[in-house]
């Protein structure tokens, strides 16, 4: 699904072209996980799991925090190596382009722990974010996130009990102390700084300790929604490298899409060129 809002200095309105829904022109929305339910686009979301350890990831319509749906994770993580072992889905733009995210002040998700780990205490939810602005020039050409660095924001929310909740931290990126950290685990040691002009894509990854006996197996699912970021001022587009988001820009106007399946760049521009039709839906 594809949502395109308009800022204008006296206030805001959204366009509605077809089926396409409304959000408030401060939000950003980076995925709505909206859709008719099922599998996931294998050239949207892909999912990865460590040694033994797996995850079946799919779109739900029987609750969700917002919109019309929500992804499902289910998901086995054994003990596997030293460190414990690791699960999850991730997204990245292909083809040069990255997320510019600099109007945004906060990043925000719903989760729904549905069954809570079976080990209580051995599982975290990690949300990594691939800063590609400071990356060797393949890693920032291309889709190798091994090339860029790593932002982790982890959370303890995986022995909650079942219910919508919704978690929102400052969008920044650091060494210490920051809601996102440079934590050096995997990727690139870059200067230890989000660039979030350049996000590449993000992760969503459960990640499960070396505390327990080796070989041990914990499962469960939860639920997530709504993932977006916000800001009290102006914000540029999702694109860095869409030449019409400027000359919107300089109109006063600013645009947002969430993605889906389609090609990003296809998606792009028909959106664009939809919008920019009649500029009386613009001004």
């Amino acid at each position: 699904m594809v949502v395109v809002v308009a800022l204008i200095s006296c206030g805001w309105l959204a366009i509605t072209v077809g089926a396409f829904e409304s959000y408030d022109a401060a939000r950003l929305v980076i995925n709505s996980f909206d859709t008719s339910g099922g599998d996931i686009p294998e050239n949207y979301l892909t999912t990865f799991s460590g040694k033994n350890s797996s995850l079946r990831a799919e779109y739900t319509t029987d609750t969700f925090a917002q919109g019309s749906g929500a992804l499902r994770l289910n998901y086995s993580l054994a003990q596997a190596y030293g460190w414990g072992g690791y699960a999850g889905v991730q997204h990245v733009l292909q083809e040069g382009l990255t997320y510019n995210f600099a109007g945004c002040a906060r990043f925000s998700f719903w989760y729904n722990n549905v069954r809570p780990q079976s080990l209580p205490g051995r599982i975290k939810l990690r949300i990594i974010l691939y800063d590609s602005s400071d990356c060797s020039d393949v890693g920032c050409t291309s889709e190798d996130i091994s090339q860029m660095e790593h932002f982790y924001a982890i959370e303890d929310v995986m022995d909650d009990s079942p219910g919508w909740k919704q978690i929102s931290m400052e969008l920044r990126g650091g060494t210490v102390h920051a809601p996102f950290l440079a934590t050096k685990w995997t990727g690139v040691a870059g200067d230890g700084v989000m660039d979030k002009t350049s996000i590449k894509g993000y992760s969503i990854n459960l990640a499960i300790d070396s505390e327990g006996n080796f070989g041990s197996v914990s499962d469960g699912t939860i639920l997530l929604d709504g993932f977006e970021c916000s800001g009290p001022r102006v914000m540029q587009s999702p694109f860095t490298q869409q030449e019409v988001w400027d000359r919107l820009l300089d109109r006063g106007h600013w645009l947002s899409m969430n993605q889906s399946s389609l090609d990003v760049n296809l998606q792009a521009n028909w959106t664009l060129q939809d919008a920019l039709i009649d500029n009386e839906h613009l001004i």
